[in-house]
């Protein structure tokens, strides 16, 4: 087992990081068994709930700001790369789909109900880049998002909690 210094920093990259975030982050923490992600067994750091909810929230928040500015300034640079190009205009239409359909029926609000929902490909990534295709002001982005991260936080620990509560 990792000492906890070394968890803290891993559960730090994996919620700022753009697969898996707060949500991938919090299972780590919590469960205390081992769990294979992409072919990798890595042991659960068995934290508690509370805890992890918090300080997942602390870096995912630092992910809100990171990936608003990463596509608001650094994606440009990139884009001018064809296959990078391509990536990006099929990754925004997809999720343009998606979320656009939230949007227009609840305002911004319905970009919090979207991060909210703690599924792959719905987190605070993504939100920063339609945020930067609708051209949404960061304040207009940030709290929606935040609140988002919030709910899917919640919701990613009781379903941890109450799935460790079966074995």
């Amino acid at each position: 087992m990792f000492d906890l210094w070394i968890q803290l920093v891993i559960l730090a990259l994996i919620s700022m990081l753009p697969f898996g975030e707060g949500r991938l982050a919090i299972i780590l923490g919590v469960l205390s068994t081992n769990i294979d992600i992409f072919g990798y067994e890595i042991g659960g750091f068995g934290l508690s709930p509370i805890f992890v909810f918090f300080y997942t929230l602390f870096f995912n928040i630092i992910g809100i700001i990171i990936g608003y500015f990463f596509f608001k300034y650094i994606i440009d640079y990139f884009l001018h790369i064809k296959w990078i190009e391509k990536l990006h205009d099929y990754y925004v239409e997809k999720k343009l789909k998606k979320v656009k359909p939230y949007i227009d029926k609840f305002g911004f609000m319905g970009l919090m109900l979207f991060v909210g929902i703690p599924l792959p490909g719905s987190g605070v990534w993504t939100s920063a880049l339609i945020a930067n295709v609708l051209e949404v002001d960061f304040k207009k982005y940030f709290y929606p998002c935040f609140l988002g991260i919030i709910v899917a936080l919640f919701i990613t620990v009781i379903l941890t909690v109450k799935t460790l509560s079966f074995f």
